[in-house]
């Protein structure tokens, strides 16, 4: 499963983003599940990065206390290979990671998760 990380809008990207501003990262969720409702077998996780939109991925809500493992749950029970994290608490869900123009500096994915201090949920 490959692990995207949703960074803030950057004033760098605000042009791109304009044009994109209704599927960012405060997209409206359009299939809430804050957690999973089965455990399924999960792998790895490999994460490619942060990237400033979350297209083409269905923004899934938030949950009070996210982290990368219930994210991916709710991704596998959609049958989703590709996940993300945005703002500490959005879990979003897609088959195909974003496009390579929307990537952004890592260092933009410093949120951590709501819930805890310890994992980054950005």
């Amino acid at each position: 499963m490959v692990l995207v990380r949703l960074a803030p809008a950057l004033a760098a990207a605000s042009m791109l983003l304009a044009a994109a501003a209704q599927d960012g990262p405060t997209a409206t969720i359009k299939n809430p599940i804050t957690t999973p409702t089965v455990t399924l077998p999960a792998s790895q996780l490999t994460e490619i990065g942060c990237f400033a939109t979350g297209i083409p991925l269905e923004n899934h809500g938030p949950y009070n206390f996210q982290s990368p493992g219930n994210c991916q749950l709710v991704c596998l029970e959609q049958g989703k290979n590709v996940m993300a994290l945005a703002n500490g608490e959005d879990c979003w869900c897609g088959d195909k990671i974003p496009a390579k123009q929307w990537k952004v500096d890592n260092s933009t994915c410093d949120t951590t998760c709501s819930g805890t201090k310890d994992v980054r949920c950005t």
